[in-house]
């Protein structure tokens, strides 16, 4: 429900940081991460306008949803960028 509320407030809100406090929040309470609040918090800083243009750009060439390993690419890529936000995850459990 919380994480469903930060993608909301994402691509409803102008203040892209209030969505962003939550997906950080989220991440720490649970770094293993089932969620997937680490590609929110990157997909915030790198610009994108919501959850749905996540999905979006890496939406699978079958139609069957995400691409996953796109996804991880691209994640672990740009993240790399933003090591004073998502740093201290990638650092520890990051494999």
């Amino acid at each position: 429900m919380i994480f469903n509320f930060a993608i909301f407030i994402w691509a409803n809100d102008d203040d892209k940081e209030i969505a962003l406090n939550i997906f950080m929040e989220l991440l720490k309470s649970n770094p293993n991460d089932n969620i997937g609040a680490r590609y929110s918090i990157v997909a915030i800083l790198e610009g994108f306008e919501s959850q749905d243009a996540l999905e979006e750009k890496f939406e699978s060439k079958d139609g069957m949803g995400m691409d996953g390993m796109a996804l991880e690419r691209w994640f672990n890529k740009a993240a790399q960028k933003h090591m004073d936000v998502i740093g201290w995850w990638l650092n520890t459990f990051s494999s």
